[in-house]
């Protein structure tokens, strides 16, 4: 679950960072405040690692992913496909973790 951690620290270093690109716009503010969100689950994601935080994580990654192709709130199509790809890899190995079959005994 680390490295899905690191790829959610990716997106909300992106999230964060929306408003010095796009200036100091409502939808810049939201993206900053989704990135601390964000940053603050990947913390716990990689501290505590259960397994309630990983769904709940593999959710909003698999949602964010999908909402970024839409560069809502005027992102950058380079800024939004930076969020997609780091969500989309957090989803991925979220996915890879907590649906993986048993080792057999």
């Amino acid at each position: 679950m680390k490295f899905a951690a690191w790829m959610m620290y990716g997106s909300a270093a992106l999230h964060l960072a929306a408003p010095a690109v796009m200036g100091a716009t409502t939808g810049a503010l939201i993206l900053a405040g989704i990135g601390a969100v964000w940053a603050a689950l990947a913390f716990f994601l990689a501290r505590r690692g259960n397994r309630a935080l990983g769904y709940l994580c593999f959710v909003l990654a698999l949602g964010g992913a999908c909402v970024a192709l839409g560069q809502p709130w005027g992102a950058p199509a380079w800024l939004a496909y930076g969020f997609a790809a780091f969500d989309a890899a957090a989803a991925a190995t979220l996915y890879g973790v907590l649906w993986r079959r048993p080792e057999p005994a």
